[in-house]
């Protein structure tokens, strides 16, 4: 299960390359790195401040009158500011 984890989140290394590479099925892979979190041997910590995107999807959704709607954080590497 660390070995996996430590591949996935350190190395980069995808699911199935994953499995390849310690002879399992991807199946058993997704099983491990979600036991891996579960038992809290992974920790998914998110940098960020939503509340600008969020309250950008509530006045679109308001003034659009629609249901639903995402606002995505420029992620670029050239953003001058967090969004």
């Amino acid at each position: 299960m660390i070995r996996a984890a430590w591949m996935s989140y350190k190395g980069g290394f995808t699911q199935g390359e994953i499995a390849k590479q310690l002879g399992l099925s991807n199946i058993k892979v997704h099983r491990l790195l979600a036991r891996a979190q579960e038992t809290g041997l992974v920790q998914v910590t998110i940098h960020g401040n939503p509340e600008n995107c969020l309250e950008a999807e509530q006045d679109i959704q308001e003034h659009f009158g629609l249901n639903h709607c995402i606002v995505a954080p420029n992620w670029s590497a050239d953003a001058s500011e967090e969004q």
